[in-house]
This record gives C-alpha cells, structure tokens and sequence, in this order.
C-alpha cells in the first residue's frame, strides 16, 4: 500500500495537517488559559467553537462532493489549509487573543474538508485491501499527532512553537501532495 505513490499522495495530505490538529491539542491550554487569561469555561467555548467548523466543513464539503470533483475539492481545501495555517504565527505576531481565535478556527475548519476528501481518495483505489488502507492512514496521522504532541511538550509548548508547528502542518500537506501527486 505504501508504494503507491496515489494512496500515499493523499494518505499524508490528510495526516500532514492533522499534526497541526494535535499541535492545537497540546498547545492550546498553555497559550489560550495561561497566556491569554481564559478561564476553563471559556476555553471550553472556544475549544468547542472550533469542533462546530470542524464539522460543519465536513458537512459543507459533503455537499460540495456531488457538485465538484474531490481531487479538485482536496486541492482547494490544502491550499485553504496551508493558507490558514500560515495565519497562526501571523495571529501570533500581531497578538492579541481574537486574531489567534479566529485563525485557529479557521485552520481546524478546513480540516473538516482535507481529512474526509484525503481519506476517501487514498481508499477508492484499493478496493479489497481497504481496510488495510485505512489502517495506515489512522497509524499515519497518529504517529504524526503523537510526535507533534510529545515535541511541542519537550520544548515547553508557547504560543509561537503551538503557531509554527500548526503553520508547517498546513504546509506540509499541501507540499507532499503536491510532489507525490506528480510522480503518480
């Protein structure tokens, strides 16, 4: 399954910019409660604002499907990605906790699109061994996801290395999209 250069294009477009999803989850507690001051009612609001555009992405991107081809679909959704991700730092930069809200909704917004569009176009192809298929993609992102989070926790976490990770997720996907795709 790994030597498909298809399975694998879309395969790390998805687990790519889930390792932003799990640098949010390890970050985010540190930088939204005791760097910007949130309580734990109000982190909960905005942890939960994000899990609402997560899904609804995936419930506009469900529409959007019957009308759009996926692999166009996945294109623009890691392109939206790789630019909301690069938000992060910049949210970062100019400080303040709405700029960082509203460019971590957006990035794990779209993220509601990349994942179901990635996961789908990896499997299609692979007919009898999809299972399989799917079993290395979940490995794929959680090993990922578990590398970000044990990363960011042995450099103390911060605002800008939660950003920076997030930014290089986002990009990262689309690039070895990119570079697979083509060699596919």
């Amino acid at each position: 399954i790994l030597r498909d250069r298809r399975f694998l294009a879309h395969a790390l477009a998805g687990a790519l910019p889930m390792c932003g999803l799990f640098a949010y989850l390890v970050g985010s507690p540190l930088v939204l409660m005791e760097i910007h001051g949130l309580g734990p009612g109000a982190y909960g609001v905005a942890f939960g604002a994000n899990a609402v555009g997560l899904i609804a992405m995936s419930q506009v991107t469900a529409r959007l499907v019957r009308h759009a081809a996926p692999a166009r679909l996945l294109l623009f959704a890691l392109a939206a990605c790789a630019a909301t991700g690069l938000a992060v730092p910049l949210a970062v930069a100019i400080g303040g906790l709405w700029p960082l809200l509203a460019a971590l909704f957006l990035y794990l917004a779209t993220l509601g699109a990349v994942l179901p569009l990635a996961s789908a176009l990896a499997m299609a192809p692979l007919g009898r061994v999809a299972g399989s298929g799917s079993a290395v993609i979940g490995t794929l992102q959680f090993s990922g996801g578990a590398i970000i989070g044990v990363g960011l926790g042995a450099i103390g976490g911060g605002a800008w290395p939660m950003a920076v990770l997030v930014a290089a997720a986002g990009c990262a996907g689309l690039v070895a999209h990119l570079r697979l795709r083509r060699g596919a």
